[in-house]
């Protein structure tokens, strides 16, 4: 398992987050997220593999002072896979945050918290992160 913890990296309205990275074999999810804290997560990406109740689901969430949202669900197939490179880009807009998946579908997903500028990614669980860039 590795957890990575990028703190001061401004994202801001306008801007483009790439991340790319490499889900470890056998994992049974991993997540990317960005916010204020690991309380106040604008964006929770979650992709899972094998997790409770969930197989291959990619669940999008945010989270206001430790409290989560009701999950938002992606049911348009799994662009994941175990040991296999992907990289997902998440536009930044202004009411909302536009996320392309490995498949190069687009998904939208509320900006709840209505901020204009984050400068707290992590990742946690089972991945390795190889690259990560704003721009």
């Amino acid at each position: 398992m590795q957890n990575v913890e990028v703190r001061n990296l401004s994202f801001e309205v306008g801007q483009i987050l790439t991340v790319t990275g490499v889900p470890n074999p056998n994992g049974n999810k991993f997540s990317i997220n960005f916010g204020h804290s690991e309380q106040d997560i604008a964006l929770h990406v979650d992709v899972r593999f094998n997790y409770g109740d969930t197989q291959k689901e990619v669940v999008f969430n945010s989270c206001h002072s430790g409290n989560w949202h009701k999950d938002h669900l992606i049911a348009k197939g799994f662009p994941f896979n175990y040991d296999e490179k992907f990289e997902v880009y998440i536009l930044f807009r202004k009411e909302q945050f536009v996320v392309t998946l490995p498949d190069e579908s687009e998904l939208s997903f509320p900006n709840r918290h209505k901020c204009e500028k984050y400068n707290f990614i992590f990742f946690r669980n089972e991945v390795k992160i190889h690259r990560i860039e704003v721009i």
